[in-house]
């Protein structure tokens, strides 16, 4: 059974929110060549320098590094907040950071 998910503006907020320092958001114009039309969309950068500071466990890369500290602040924000146990925000925002971090995991 294929579950269909999508990436929304929410997702990319929670995630802006746990680590702001190194995630980079631009609202940018792209063409349509059938249409010749300008439309809006997000250009959405990791700034894996944001890490440059921590120190890295033996063999860390900086991506593997960028993903020991979101996992870290999840799970504190998760215990600072009890009240959104409750609330599956948290459990969809663990699943789409997996794959997301799945995603440039694949590209390394």
């Amino acid at each position: 059974m294929t579950v269909h998910r999508r990436f929304t503006h929410s997702h990319l907020a929670q995630l802006k929110y746990i680590m702001p320092e190194a995630i980079v958001i631009n609202k940018i114009l792209l063409r349509d060549d059938t249409t010749c039309c300008m439309y809006p969309d997000l250009q959405v950068n990791l700034l894996v320098s944001a890490v440059e500071n921590v120190v890295k466990q033996k063999g860390e890369t900086a991506y593997l590094a960028l993903r020991r500290i979101f996992r870290q602040r999840l799970v504190e924000f998760y215990r600072e907040h009890p009240e959104v146990r409750k609330s599956c925000y948290v459990s969809q925002l663990v699943t789409v950071s997996s794959e997301v971090q799945g995603c440039f995991s694949k590209q390394m």
